[in-house]
């Protein structure tokens, strides 16, 4: 935990890759640490991120999707030409997410896209919600609407 803060605090973007795996932790505190310095390198971590998410060998693919939701919400200028292809990639990871068979993977998918796109995409997942089973997803989306 304590390496996993020290590279957060210095920013080296090399140590993305390697605390992106911290994500398969089986220590929830390391997982959180690695969450933590994730969100603090934002849109340099996002290539990262989508590589785990897509690798199915990991064991929190959800995580990656609500890493990638978090930093989307805290850039300043999504309209930069980084930020626009970043936040195009990472919402159409979280609308393949909306398929997933993983509740956990569903739910993030629903926060991130509920918190990072407009009405239109917002309608198509209050239409998707109407056939939603899980009581996770539908808690995660009571709670994006807020």
């Amino acid at each position: 935990i304590a390496s996993i803060n020290a590279l957060k605090t210095l920013k080296d973007t090399l140590a993305i890759s390697d605390i992106v795996e911290r994500l398969n932790d089986e220590m929830f505190t390391v997982r959180s640490a690695a969450v933590s310095a994730l969100i603090g390198f934002g849109l340099p971590a996002s290539g990262e991120l989508m590589g785990y998410y897509e690798d199915k060998t990991n064991a929190y693919p959800e995580t990656a999707v609500r890493v990638l939701g978090r930093i989307l919400e805290k850039i300043e200028d999504p309209d930069a030409a980084v930020a626009a292809k970043v936040k195009y990639d990472a919402v159409r990871l979280f609308e393949k997410g909306l398929d997933s068979g993983d509740e956990q993977v569903r739910a993030a998918a629903v926060f991130s896209i509920y918190k990072n796109t407009g009405d239109n995409t917002r309608r198509m997942v209050d239409s998707r919600m109407e056939s939603e089973y899980s009581d996770v997803v539908k808690a995660a989306y009571k709670e994006a609407q807020k």
